[in-house]
């Protein structure tokens, strides 16, 4: 026997079952095919993994885009009390710089859906109301008809709120005369 001979026949005692003598894995490939009562099984695993990842993800951005829309009419509220703070001739063109504040805040919502209806009330508190003297202004913003038109649409609208509101109060008397703290003597 020549030595090349006992080098392959030892290789190929070695070889896992299942490898034919030629060196190939056709047999091997054989036995690991799907049988026919598994044959669709792989599709339906990944239409109920896919479902399941899509409706999870879905959810976490229809919810984000509420908060999202929740946080940045609080953040609109409150910058358009803030600017009734700065100088204006008079009340009513303090509350006019507070609108237009709140308008140029919350013009990104009407830009995603055309539909949505924001409300913006900027007005004078009276005098009881939210102060002695009834210099406060208030700014409250609606988004009146968020279920109906959603930032994200939705499957169903059972989840969404009706409206999305946010308010502010600024108090106009800064920097005004102190109170009296009692008679000197």
């Amino acid at each position: 026997m020549s030595l090349n001979y006992f080098c392959t026949t030892r290789l190929l005692q070695r070889l896992p079952r299942g490898l034919d003598t030629n060196l190939s894995m056709r047999s091997t490939i054989k036995n690991k095919a799907p049988t026919d009562s598994q044959a669709g099984m792989y599709a339906v695993e990944f239409a109920l993994v896919f479902a399941t990842t899509f409706s999870v993800l879905y959810a976490v951005l229809a919810f984000g885009m509420i908060f999202t829309a929740q946080q940045m009419l609080n953040y609109a509220a409150e910058e358009a009390s803030r600017s009734a703070l700065t100088y204006a001739s008079s009340p009513s063109a303090r509350m006019a710089n507070a609108c237009k504040r709140a308008q140029n805040l919350t013009e990104w919502i009407g830009q995603m859906r055309e539909n949505s209806i924001i409300e913006i009330n900027v007005c004078k508190s009276e005098a009881g109301a939210l102060s002695e003297d009834g210099r406060q202004i208030i700014v409250q913003i609606n988004y009146t008809n968020y279920s109906q038109a959603p930032l994200v649409p939705a499957f169903t609208s059972s989840y969404l709120p009706d409206s999305l509101r946010a308010q502010a109060v600024v108090n106009l008397n800064i920097g005004g005369p102190p109170a009296s703290t009692g008679s000197a003597t």
